[in-house]
């Protein structure tokens, strides 16, 4: 796995996965990305995993709201995909 900077100056797959978790990344911005770096493979099984500290921080935050809420039920499915 790759410790090189994204641009919030944290792991790039971190990067990666936060982006994603909101919408789908145009595939001309990945094909651009990967010109510059290459994706690690096996990303895509590491996805989750950067997601986690996003989800708890929402839940944190808002989970008492519908908006929060939905987000304890992909902190469940993310950490079944771990355990």
């Amino acid at each position: 796995v790759s410790i090189a900077a994204g641009p919030f100056l944290g792991r790039r797959e971190a990067d990666w996965a936060l982006r994603d978790s909101v919408g789908p990344i145009p595939g001309e911005v990945l094909d651009g990305y990967r010109k510059l770096t290459p994706i690690d493979p096996g990303f895509a099984s590491r996805r989750e995993l950067w997601r986690i500290a996003g989800y708890l921080a929402v839940i944190a935050v808002d989970g008492r709201n519908p908006f929060g809420r939905q987000f304890v039920g992909r902190l469940a499915a993310a950490l079944a995909c771990y355990a």
